[in-house]
């Protein structure tokens, strides 16, 4: 995981490339070990000389927000990914199977809103 100079060429992979035509990257989250969720995000400077930085990131650090975060008396938080899988909850055996919730109104509502929100920006 943590490796340098291993002389492996990454410039042929989507993250890479990606992160060079796009100048930002995100990665779908996915599962390391069963149960720790990660996901890759580049990033570009906007001069070709710039260079482009693609990381690995634990987003395990998130699941304490999301333990500690109260809803109301029967409420619960929780993180979704763009698909709608949930990816921090408080019941840890709903995050290692990385659940589909996308069927949920309120997450189909969310996923509509950001559709429209970035809509808006491209039209702008």
């Amino acid at each position: 995981m943590d490796v340098v100079g291993s002389g492996t060429d990454y410039s042929r992979e989507a993250k890479f490339t990606e992160t060079v035509a796009k100048k930002i990257y995100y990665g779908p989250v996915y599962m390391r070990r069963a149960s720790e969720p990660y996901m890759t995000m580049g990033m570009a400077g906007h001069r070709f000389d710039a260079g482009a930085l693609v990381v690995e990131l634990n987003l395990k650090p998130m699941w304490d927000i999301v333990r500690q975060t109260k809803v109301g008396d029967h409420g619960v938080a929780y993180v979704v990914d763009a698909w709608g899988r949930v990816i921090a909850h408080p019941d840890i055996d709903v995050i290692r199977s990385l659940r589909d919730v996308s069927s949920l109104a309120q997450v189909q509502e969310l996923a509509r809103h950001l559709r429209q929100g970035r809509s808006a920006s491209r039209a702008a």
